[in-house]
């Protein structure tokens, strides 16, 4: 279906039809995969209106967290379970979320102002929460800001936890080709923490908790990069270990020499096929890992500007696929 025959539909809703054309414009622009960016693309043309599913209730975990077995911590993880401990709260908060059956049609189109102002107040009221969500995805579809709000209802404990339960699984069921197109990384891993919280069953949660660990490591191994200067792009000088790991008893390796990335990513894939909702989630974020600049880009453009090539791990690149030598290296 072209764009244009999609005024009549348009029309019913109040929608403007240029708003899908801004859309589509957002997609082609985004950050995401060409798998992502070819779904949205298709997704939006089709026309495909929200369907208001009524989704089964699930194998829920308990919310919030029975964490009775923290009584047997002991030692030097006293502290950190006191941590584990304050992770829910609960609180008394209004219910800013639309209807269980809402159609979200207008949120995937509607825009959220990009004169959006700045949040006031503390994050721990709910309203104050939207603001500032409000803020963060200024010039992004409502649908954002929808998702958004519910994983932060499902990150308290209140008296909404049901309905934003509903509402945060409608969304990714009926609006996933669109928000993996245009939702930030980061939001990709929010919405892993939450399928581990609050996944219709054990296999949604297996993969939230895989995603989840994967995604922060990342962040926090680029992030420690950063902050000593080391560009995301760079080269390893050297082949083999300059120092010994801090870590007693971790192995080390030596470039080219071993298959544990490989490994991680091959068993990560598998552990997304358990569930296609959350799957799809963590399959994009791998994706948008493999193209980015990180310790996977690094680690195989540095074997091929230092033509390391070591039985039996010849074939032992990142993602099992032989990267195109980039022009700075």
């Amino acid at each position: 279906m072209e764009l244009a025959n999609l005024s009549e539909q348009f029309w019913d809703s109040g929608v403007e039809l240029g708003n899908a054309a801004r859309l589509l414009e957002m997609v082609e622009s985004a950050n995401c995969s060409r798998g992502a960016k070819h779904s949205a693309e298709e997704f939006i043309l089709s026309g495909t209106s929200s369907n208001c599913a009524k989704l089964p209730k699930g194998s829920y975990s308990n919310w919030p967290p029975n964490v009775d077995g923290l009584s047997e911590v002991s030692g030097d993880l006293i502290d950190l379970s006191t941590r584990v401990r304050q992770r829910v709260r609960s609180q008394s908060q209004e219910n800013l979320l639309p209807p269980k059956d809402t159609d979200f049609f207008v949120h995937r189109y509607l825009f959220i102002s990009a004169d959006a102002p700045p949040p006031q107040g503390k994050r721990r009221v709910i309203k104050n929460q939207s603001d500032g969500l409000l803020f963060q995805f200024r010039g992004y579809p409502k649908i954002c800001h929808l998702l958004s709000l519910t994983i932060s209802y499902l990150r308290r404990d209140t008296a909404h936890t049901d309905h934003a339960r509903l509402l945060f699984h409608r969304i990714w069921q009926e609006e996933a080709n669109i928000l993996l197109a245009i939702l930030p990384s980061r939001w990709l891993i929010s919405t892993l923490q939450t399928f581990l919280d609050h996944g219709l069953d054990e296999h949604q949660r297996v993969i939230g908790a895989a995603g989840f660990f994967y995604a922060n490591m990342i962040k926090a191994y680029e992030g420690e990069r950063a902050i000593i200067g080391l560009p995301p792009d760079a080269v390893y000088a050297r082949t083999a270990p300059k120092a010994r790991i801090g870590f007693p008893g971790l192995d080390q390796f030596w470039l080219g020499r071993t298959d544990l990335i490989l490994n991680t990513n091959a068993l990560l894939l598998d552990v997304s096929s358990r569930d296609h909702v959350a799957g799809c989630v963590l399959r994009e974020f791998m994706q948008r890992a493999m193209a980015a600049d990180s310790i996977f880009s690094r680690m195989d453009q540095s074997r091929i500007v230092h033509d390391i090539n070591t039985k039996p791990f010849l074939d032992c690149w990142s993602f099992f696929r032989k990267p195109i030598q980039r022009r700075n290296t």
